[in-house]
C-alpha cells in the first residue's frame, strides 16, 4: 500500500514516504511557484543545513486534486508532483527548482480519447516527505486537451482504461 492510501484512510504510517534519516537537520523558506517555460510548473524554494554536519535532502512537491472534478473522474487526494535531491554543506543554504510536469494534472478521457487538464487552482506542498509538508502555497491551471497522439501507458484498441472517465 502506497502514501495515497494512507492519505485516503488517513491513517498516519511508521515511515512516510520520503522519509529518511539524517545526521543534519534542514529548514525550508520562501516557496514560489511560476509555469515552467515548457510545460507545467516549477515550485522554488530555499532549503537550509541548520546543523552541524553536511547532508543530502530529498525536497518534495504534493500536488492537491482538482476542486471540481469532471463528472466520473477520480483523483488521488494528493500526488507526487516531483522531488529534487540537494547536498548541503553545514550551514549551507540553496534554492531549489522542483520541476512538476503538465501531465501530472491530466487525465486521459475515454469520451474524447485524449488528455484532458482540468483547470482551477490547485495547493502545494513542499517538504522532505509525504507527512512532512512544510510549506504550501497555490496555483492556477489551465484548462486544456491535447489530442490521442499520446495514448497512456502506450496502449491502443478498446478505450477500457482503469481511473479513466469522461
Amino acid at each position: 500500500m502506497g502514501y495515497r492510501w494512507f492519505d485516503h484512510q488517513h491513517i498516519e504510517p511508521l515511515f512516510p514516504f520520503g522519509f529518511g534519516l539524517s545526521y543534519t537537520h534542514f529548514t525550508y523558506a520562501d516557496a514560489s511557484a511560476a509555469a515552467a517555460a515548457g510545460d507545467g510548473f516549477d515550485i522554488s524554494v530555499t532549503i537550509q543545513n541548520t546543523g552541524a554536519m553536511a547532508g543530502d535532502e530529498v525536497a518534495q512537491v504534493y500536488i492537491d486534486k482538482p476542486e471540481d472534478s469532471p463528472a466520473g473522474v477520480q483523483f488521488a487526494d494528493d500526488i507526487l508532483g516531483g522531488f529534487e535531491r540537494v547536498h548541503l554543506a553545514a550551514g549551507e543554504s540553496r534554492r531549489v527548482v522542483i520541476h512538476v510536469p503538465l501531465r501530472q494534472f491530466q487525465y486521459w478521457s475515454t469520451k474524447k480519447h485524449q488528455w484532458s487538464t482540468p483547470g482551477g487552482t490547485r495547493t502545494y506542498w513542499v517538504g522532505g516527505s509525504s507527512r512532512d509538508r512544510r510549506l504550501k502555497g497555490q496555483f492556477d491551471v489551465k484548462t486544456s486537451e491535447e489530442g490521442p497522439r499520446n495514448r497512456p501507458n502506450g496502449l491502443h484498441g478498446p478505450d477500457t482504461l482503469p481511473h479513466a472517465g469522461s
